[in-house]
């Protein structure tokens, strides 16, 4: 029971946390900066994670990583997904004229993106560590 529970709060955090990247796509409004919103999704993510972590049976900061792993993936296969759609030619014609124009080259979604996927590397190599064992040893 405690498994599904954490495996359903760690989805609905990730879908929530990969929606960073596309926020980080919109262009720059005049009241509120792009930076502000992509904290706020990451804000709005955070419980969800933080509740799957805490009702995980097993390694509970490793799973948090490799949650976080994935929806760096994912953030990552919905940006050139969106790239490959946006900047065909032949789609152009099937798009409105009042599309948003998107930034693929935005620091705020890059860098989101990076620090979402890398700090989940940390957590989960951290989380994955046995005591008492050296990187290298295989046991002999």
């Amino acid at each position: 029971m405690r498994r599904g529970c954490s495996i359903a709060l760690f989805v609905a955090g990730g879908w929530i946390l990969s929606s960073v990247a596309i926020v980080g796509l919109m262009p720059e409004d005049e009241t509120v900066p792009r930076w502000a919103v992509v904290a706020i999704f990451a804000a709005f993510a955070a419980p969800f994670l933080l509740a799957g972590t805490l009702t995980s049976p097993g390694r509970r900061w490793a799973e948090l990583g490799l949650t976080l792993m994935i929806t760096a993936g994912i953030a990552i296969v919905m940006i050139a997904t969106m790239a490959a759609m946006f900047l065909d030619p032949a789609m152009k014609r099937f798009m409105p004229e009042t599309l948003y124009d998107f930034d693929f080259s935005s620091p705020a979604m890059i860098v989101s993106t990076l620090l979402i996927g890398g700090g989940g590397y940390l957590l989960w190599r951290t989380g994955t560590r046995q005591p008492g064992r050296q990187p290298g040893d295989d046991g002999a």
